[in-house]
């Protein structure tokens, strides 16, 4: 087979845009999206996979969020229920999971619609997991979320 055969038999094959790059290399279908998306190109576009991962970084926003709420109530929980216990470090990471909250709060202001239900789901998790590292049974902390949202990003309130 010349050369020139076998570009004609390249040229038939499936063109690289019908391979499916998005789940042979996640980082090169990004960046060819981005560049089909850059370039007003849209019949390139993977719609399906693109739908998907859009979705799933705003998830990925609550979810971060949620898990700052948990380690955030599980600080104020130690906080208050241990303060024989307090540290500077822990001042220290309640500055800091607070800082990633509001940070996160302002880049996405509709994370802020479901606050009060974030707090109580992530409430119940920092229970459970203050009880685990204390060793304090679990019925001693509240059963519902004392802290309220503005005592969450009031950078001056701390639980006694």
């Amino acid at each position: 087979m010349g050369p020139d055969l076998a570009l004609q038999s390249a040229a038939i094959a499936e063109p690289p845009e019908a391979v499916d790059l998005y789940d042979r290399d996640f980082v090169a279908w990004c960046l060819a999206t981005g560049e089909a998306l850059r370039r007003g190109r849209f019949e390139e576009l993977d719609i399906e996979n693109l739908i998907d991962e859009v979705e799933a970084m705003a998830k990925s926003q609550v979810h971060a969020l949620d898990s700052s709420l948990q380690v955030l109530l599980l600080l104020f929980l130690n906080r208050q229920f241990q303060p024989g216990e307090r540290s500077s470090s822990w001042e220290s990471a309640i500055v800091s999971q607070r800082g990633r909250i509001q940070g996160r709060l302002e880049d996405s202001p509709s994370l802020r619609g479901g606050m009060e239900l974030r707090l109580d789901r992530s409430y119940q998790i920092a229970r459970h997991k203050a009880a685990l590292e204390t060793g304090t049974p679990i019925e001693d902390f509240p059963s519902s979320c004392p802290y309220t949202v503005e005592q969450i990003l009031d950078d001056q309130a701390l639980p006694e």
